[in-house]
């Protein structure tokens, strides 16, 4: 898997540089002229495990958009570099949307930092660990789906990831039902705190 990928608004300058392209991940497929650095909030997208190439939340980072808001996709595995990243956007009020995997590793990150963060989502995630606090997230919202024990092959997966349902430490949770399953991404960001705020619906 070529990987990490990490992809920034345009006049973002950061180093070292990791790939912006790879798997299902095409060349300049993000670039937009206004995705810019010069925007007061900032929104990280990080994927699962497979998300390169299911393209799963990828999809969503693709279609978000909003004027207050320049946005950044990483794979899971972007989550080393971000703590050097992060502190060049503190002048920023700084959110976070994470799937599955990526949604493990962003709170084991966000668990050991001090730079304050304005809000969290966790999206079905998965771990062999249980979650840990986190004390730098003013607001953590988890949605995850309630029964993976299905026949669809991203609950086979999920399982096998270990799904975590409900996180004591988030400040509020919700859970799915069937028919929906791991990969819903797009029915978890419509319940979302985030997007009724936003009005992305």
């Amino acid at each position: 898997m070529s990987s990490p990928i990490f992809l920034t608004p345009t006049d973002f300058d950061y180093s070292p540089k990791l790939p912006s392209f790879g798997n299902k991940i095409l060349e300049g497929e993000a670039d937009s002229p206004s995705n810019t650095i010069h925007k007061n909030w900032a929104i990280f997208f990080i994927g699962g495990l497979a998300d390169s190439y299911t393209r799963a939340l990828f999809y969503h980072f693709l279609q978000f958009s909003h004027q207050d808001f320049c946005k950044f996709y990483g794979t899971y595995d972007v989550t080393p570099y971000l703590p050097n990243i992060l502190e060049k956007l503190q002048d920023k009020k700084i959110y976070f949307i994470s799937h599955s995997w990526g949604a493990c590793n962003t709170i084991s990150m966000l668990a050991k930092l001090n730079l304050p963060m304005t809000y969290l989502l966790t999206l079905d995630d998965v771990s062999y660990r249980p979650p840990q606090p986190i004390s730098c997230v003013n607001f953590w919202e988890n949605i995850y789906i309630g029964n993976h024990w299905s026949f669809d092959p991203s609950n086979i997966t999920a399982l096998l990831g270990h799904p975590q349902g409900a996180i004591k430490f988030a400040n509020l949770n919700t859970k799915l039902n069937p028919p929906y399953t791991h990969t819903s991404i797009g029915e978890m960001l419509k319940v979302s705190k985030l997007y009724k705020d936003l009005e992305l619906l």
